[in-house]
């Protein structure tokens, strides 16, 4: 599973343990047959997840800059790429800065198709991704 979404949105193996924690939560979240009509998530706590935040794996986004972390003409966001989740917000990677960062205030850029990248190339020069 984690291969195929490395492949579809043309993500390097750069990204493969990332991919790899994406896939177990949505795996925990995903409907099983040890459980008839339950997730795991439900089966263990009793509760039914909630799934509305669900996004595509590899989708461009742009994460806010705090007010505390920019001067009055910086950006007030930065372009960067979903990896992932955390219960603190998104998972989102800058392939400027090449660091991960946390954000719960993410903007997602989605086609109709759900494919945020399908323009997008990857291209791999000294360990700095560009698009």
């Amino acid at each position: 599973m984690a291969r195929s979404m490395l492949k579809a949105k043309g993500m390097s193996n750069y990204f493969w343990a990332k991919v790899i924690t994406c896939v177990i939560y949505l795996i925990n979240r995903s409907p099983t047959r040890s459980a008839p009509n339950k997730t795991l998530i439900e089966a263990w706590s009793g509760f039914e997840p909630n799934v509305q935040y669900l996004k595509v794996l590899g989708s461009i986004t742009y994460a806010h800059v705090p007010k505390a972390a920019r001067t009055k003409l910086d950006d007030k966001a930065v372009k960067t790429i979903f990896i992932g989740y955390k219960h603190e917000g998104y998972k989102l990677y800058n392939p400027m800065t090449k660091k991960v960062i946390v954000s719960r205030d993410v903007t997602f850029v989605e086609d109709e198709n759900g494919n945020g990248m399908q323009q997008l190339k990857w291209i791999r020069k000294n360990d700095i991704f560009m698009f």
